[in-house]
């Protein structure tokens, strides 16, 4: 098993990279895996003090990558990370993959008072089929899914709910 920890697009007191347990230095927006050991030398206060958001645990489970990310995006990032893009004007985006098996695929994404202009997630491991698409009742706004992307093409004022993308 291994963990993927992400550099902060922004990182506080104008500190360009990161040292991590590799001995090497990655600058901001940087995607790294770590083993176990690695990540378990991590001190607490790089998470909490904005300098590296834990993109969760990956490994490998029946022959597939057991691929397991949250990003998180908001309107204090600028609303862009590794893995999304567009205009997040207040809130929150989360997202995981939890499943990237051959015999399905699941992202969960969680608004939380997310106001927007409209943004595109990427999905981390790609389906194979045009997945289903299933929002919260509460959530408004033009959604569609792609083999490869969750895709918001309209404004939402602060809203909070879910949105399940699933499929092979």
């Amino acid at each position: 098993m291994a963990h993927q920890v992400q550099v902060e697009n922004t990182l506080p007191n104008g500190v360009v990279s990161v040292n991590l347990p590799n001995r090497l230095a990655y600058p901001a927006g940087s995607v790294v895996t770590l083993t176990d050991e690695e990540f378990a030398r991590l001190a607490p206060d790089i998470f909490t003090n904005g300098y590296l958001i834990d993109l969760g645990e990956i490994g490998v489970a029946g022959g597939a990558a057991g691929l397991q990310s949250a990003v998180q995006f908001s309107a204090s990032t600028a609303g862009s990370s590794v893995l999304a893009t567009g205009t997040l004007t207040a809130g929150s985006v989360t997202y995981k993959q939890p499943q990237v098996g051959p015999a399905e695929k699941k992202v969960i994404v969680n608004l939380v008072g997310a106001s927007s202009t409209g943004f595109t997630i990427t999905f981390p491991v790609a389906f194979t089929s045009t997945p289903m698409l299933q929002t919260s009742a509460v959530l408004s706004g033009t959604w569609a899914a792609s083999t490869t992307t969750l895709t918001l093409s309209s404004t939402i004022a602060t809203q909070t709910g879910w949105v399940i993308v699933q499929g092979w």
